[in-house]
């Protein structure tokens, strides 16, 4: 039976392990173990494990999961990363999830390891490969079951989910000795301070000759009098004047402020900027004192995990739960303005062939542009997304006719046939598509997506290379 998740204390624990991620000082494994512990605690019935990916060996080891005793993983000793080693030997050679719903029956769990199972009374095992933004295998995050069943969607997107903040958490963690030592390198850079007059262009009356990191000579922007708002960024000059006009108005002496500028180079860095009022004996505001610290490394972490947030890491595209989020505010737009839209799920019916024949890598290559070839058929405003795997949703947004839809389908069957020629030889690659239309197939994304998956499945029963409508399904 399943039972619910607690999505309140899931999004209040996940956003404490996303604090602990981002201080360098907390070791990994304790960032590790929170998130664990978030999982455990959140989702009933559920004991979560973590198995580290050794290249050199190729085999998963050094376990972590609080809820089970230190012998559990001794027993469970080094798993080799091959097909047939358990849920989580086998997702890190797939590289996908993999679902074993009875462990007790399941041929991927060896005579010993099934008696490991019995043994803590795991009667089910999910596991999710951790990779990184550079497609690296660095683990597997695993949920065990006290009862034999399949997941609930609400449980794999979960898995899904942490499995990916798990992949960020390593990623950051293992790049911190990196990091403090370019820290170090800034801690001994002195700061740069600049005093800016507030006269119309604000400009500079004194900066430190070591503006130079940003290509600049001070003694050159003093004697031309260059102004500082023309070295900083064109898209943020009217907010940056817009704050300082709000500060100036309601008397706020000192402030802070995060903006970009631009270096002699023309590149773009992003700076802190804490800032004091200069006032006259009339209290009027005559300029600006202000300590500029380059932040660039911090919003570029900043910025990779907000995209792994969204994004999927092999092929750039929306993840599943973006994809879901941003199918809601469709929904929500096309009620209000009686649009209809199309939604396709789309799997390859002979991936596994270019796997099994060329390996893991040339695989993932294919998946990268055949992602290219989906979205050159597809217009601007329409959504595409991995789900996993080779599985893709897409997203029709605003379309006038049933036909419509179907022509983009029937693209899509011909640019996917078109020849891919993988390490010299040619391949013929084809998909069955399902496709679901609102309003006719349902009002929620869930309802959407899943009858668009049923007909997936009516394509693959029909003979594969093919699209099946949900409505087709339902008249038979």
């Amino acid at each position: 039976m399943v039972k619910p998740i607690n999505v309140e204390q899931l999004l209040v624990e996940q956003s404490e392990v996303v604090h602990l991620m981002a201080q360098d000082e907390i070791p990994l494994n304790d960032t590790l173990n929170k998130l664990i512990e978030t999982l455990d605690m959140t989702l009933p019935g559920v004991w979560t494990t973590l198995l580290f990916y050794d290249e050199e060996r190729d085999v998963l080891t050094d376990g972590m999961g609080p809820s089970f005793p230190a012998k559990f993983f001794e027993e469970v000793g080094e798993v080799p990363v091959a097909n047939g080693e358990g849920s989580c030997g086998t997702s890190a050679f797939f590289r996908e999830p993999i679902i074993v719903e009875n462990i007790k029956t399941d041929w991927r769990y060896a005579p010993y390891r099934k008696q490991i199972a019995e043994q803590y009374n795991l009667k089910a095992s999910w596991s999710h490969p951790v990779i990184t933004s550079k497609h690296q295998l660095v683990g597997t995050l695993a949920f065990y079951i006290d009862e034999a069943r399949e997941p609930s969607e609400a449980e794999l997107n979960v898995l899904d989910i942490f499995a990916n903040l798990a992949a960020v958490i390593i990623e950051k963690k293992t790049s911190e000795e990196l990091l403090k030592t370019a820290r170090n390198v800034l801690e001994k850079t002195p700061t740069i301070i600049i005093k800016w007059s507030a006269e119309e262009g604000w400009p500079i009356e004194f900066v430190s000759q070591n503006i130079n990191q940003f290509g600049y000579d001070a003694k050159d922007l003093m004697k031309q009098g260059m102004s500082y708002s023309s070295i900083m960024h064109p898209d943020d000059v009217l907010t940056i004047g817009s704050k300082v006009a709000y500060y100036i108005e309601n008397d706020v002496r000192e402030y802070e402020q995060e903006y970009r500028i631009l270096t002699a180079d023309d590149e773009v860095r992003w700076v802190s900027d804490r800032t004091m009022l200069e006032v006259d004996h009339y209290g009027e505001v005559v300029g600006f004192q202000g300590i500029l610290f380059d932040i660039t490394a911090r919003k570029q972490v900043e910025e990779q995990a907000q995209y792994l947030a969204n994004n999927d890491p092999l092929t750039g595209l929306a993840n599943r739960r973006y994809f879901k989020h941003k199918f809601e505010l469709a929904l929500e737009e096309a009620k209000e303005s009686n649009a209809q839209l199309g939604v396709l799920y789309l799997d390859c019916d002979n991936f596994k062939e270019i796997n099994d024949e060329l390996g893991h890598d040339i695989g993932d290559e294919f998946l990268q542009h055949f992602a290219k070839r989906l979205n050159n058929v597809l217009r601007d405003d329409d959504l595409i997304a991995r789900i996993g795997g080779d599985e893709f949703n897409i997203l029709l947004n605003d379309v006038e006719t049933k036909e419509q839809v179907n022509r983009v389908a029937e693209r899509i069957l011909e640019v996917v046939f078109e020849p891919w020629e993988l390490q010299g030889v040619l391949y013929h690659i084809t998909v069955s598509i399902g496709v679901s239309f609102f309003p006719q197939d349902g009002s929620k994304a869930d309802e959407l997506i899943k009858r668009a998956d049923q007909a997936l499945y009516g394509a693959k029963f029909n003979g594969k290379n093919g699209v099946v409508w949900y409505e087709s399904l339902t008249e038979e």
